[in-house]
């Protein structure tokens, strides 16, 4: 397929056709790329720029690692979420096939794309994924939407009301700090099985940004929070990326609360779509988000191996390293042989 890569993406075009493209997230953004690379200081944003064959521009939200100095990998994109090509309209999968394999360049060492779930060529039977979200379609409106709950959902939603907590949007840094340690608590109750381990920096990070597009909700109980869902919004399209409560109020399903009032909000919005994103395959919290009546998509990854000059690199090296092995084993025999013959008899010369 005829397109044309034009090289790095510069920021003020990659904002642009993020903003006029139908199926983009936050996710595909320039803000969500830059937040990664201050979380991670060894990553680099690389996004790239295509014209497709009728003209329209194309970006490649990118982030690059670098390998033995020469070689690089990308990612679309950290940690896991949404990526993949953006454009003003939307992309057949013949169109990203050929996006992603002019992206593997002599120096490329590998290339992965989370599936984005809102374009329509990622999405795939639930056999052939790779994993699946769950959304809510918002246009029936707040009401509606709220009847499809699950009835104990609806009680536990109602429940929460009645024992006092109201929602709220974290402005203060103390906001951000107490959410975080309420993040503390919670992965304190998964142990070694918690999902996620980030910094306080990193929403010290979201605070000094104070970007309307990310928002901090909390629940709260008498002042104090109990509760917290960070919530990224574009176009008319959300996506929640993280989430905790307080184990200690559990009781009063402060999540279902928080999460109820999210929708309540983004109706009033006009959003169209509410996504609850994916659940790294824990049971219940695939329960949880059935309990909302939300719908799955199932969406696929795409992967790029390596270039020719990586492989033939990889393949040298290991070779080399097979080489050197052999040659180690081999000094390390003769010394031991040495060693075990013991030290040599000294020779006697008789003189004339």
């Amino acid at each position: 397929m005829k397109l044309r890569h034009l090289g790095p993406a510069d920021r003020d075009l990659w904002l642009d056709v993020a903003r006029r493209c139908p199926y983009a997230t936050y996710f595909h953004t320039p803000a969500w790329a830059e937040i990664m690379t201050f979380l991670d200081a060894r990553q680099t944003i690389a996004s790239q720029l295509f014209e497709l064959a009728d003209g329209v521009p194309a970006v490649v939200p990118l982030l690059e690692y670098r390998y033995d100095r020469v070689f690089c990998s990308y990612e679309s994109i950290v940690p896991g979420v949404y990526g993949g090509p953006i454009a003003e309209r939307p992309l057949s999968s013949e169109e990203v096939d050929s996006i992603l394999n002019a992206l593997v360049t002599s120096r490329v060492c590998y290339l992965r794309i989370i599936g984005n779930p809102h374009l329509e060529c990622f999405r795939v039977r639930p056999e052939d994924a790779s994993d699946f979200v769950h959304v809510i379609d918002l246009r029936p409106g707040f009401d509606t939407i709220f009847r499809n709950f699950h009835e104990n959902h609806r009680y536990s939603y109602r429940q929460a009301t009645r024992k006092g907590l109201t929602v709220h949007r974290a402005e203060s840094l103390s906001d951000f700090r107490e959410y975080f340690e309420v993040y503390q608590a919670d992965r304190r109750r998964w142990g070694t099985g918690a999902l996620s381990e980030y910094p306080l920096r990193l929403f010290e990070e979201f605070h000094r940004r104070a970007d309307p597009n990310a928002t901090l909700w909390l629940a709260k109980l008498d002042g104090r929070i109990v509760a917290g869902d960070l919530w990224l919004y574009w176009g008319k399209r959300n996506v929640g990326w993280h989430g905790a409560a307080d184990p200690a109020f559990f009781k009063l399903n402060p999540t279902n609360f928080v999460l109820t009032e999210i929708i309540r909000d983004a109706c009033k919005r006009g959003d169209l779509v509410f996504d609850m994103a994916a659940s790294s395959g824990l049971p219940g919290l695939i329960r949880f988000k059935d309990s909302f009546g939300a719908e799955r998509l199932y969406y696929r990854n795409r992967v790029r191996k390596g270039s020719v000059a990586f492989r033939a690199y990889r393949r040298a090296r290991r070779t080399l390293s097979a080489i050197s092995a052999r040659v180690r084993s081999s000094l390390k025999s003769r010394r031991g042989a040495v060693a075990s013959a013991g030290p040599s008899a000294p020779e006697h010369s008789s003189r004339p």
